[in-house]
């Protein structure tokens, strides 16, 4: 919608971020969760790096999940539970087949697409998956 572009827009020239507080400064994961969301509605996101850690320094926090985040679940409260009881909105949730960057076929294919993920530290499986898969590309005689 045009409102979700300019609040990504605005928050992008605010250029206002920390991994505590977010975009904004909106405030730590967790306990923005609550105040959107409630209790039931926040409780998909329990099983998240984003609310066990309640930090914003997650994979792309401070780009585009982090971002869309900020404006679809926490502007727009365009979020809503699923009998699933996962976010409506599908993410890579993790295993080997989900994740765009968990082949060295894909890796090897456009390693410049995958640069922005090595600054990433290791705090999380899927950070550590990617580094692993980094390493092991590097060191292949293909690369």
């Amino acid at each position: 919608s045009k409102r979700a572009y300019h609040l990504g827009l605005n928050a992008l020239r605010s250029r206002r971020f920390n991994i505590t507080d977010g975009w904004d400064f909106v405030g730590p994961p967790r306990q923005v969760l609550l105040a959107k969301l409630g209790v039931e509605g926040a409780m998909p996101f329990k099983f998240t790096h984003f609310w066990t850690s309640n930090h914003w320094d997650i994979v792309t926090g401070d780009s585009d999940q982090g971002l869309f985040t900020y404006v679809f679940v926490l502007q727009l409260a365009a979020y809503k539970r699923t009998t699933l009881a996962v976010p409506a909105v599908w993410h890579h949730w993790g295993g080997p087949s989900s994740k765009p960057w968990a082949s060295v076929h894909n890796y090897l294919k456009c390693p410049r697409y995958f640069e922005f993920m090595r600054k990433l530290t290791k705090s999380t499986p899927c950070t550590r998956w990617f580094h692993s898969l980094h390493d092991g590309a590097m060191a292949s005689a293909d690369f």
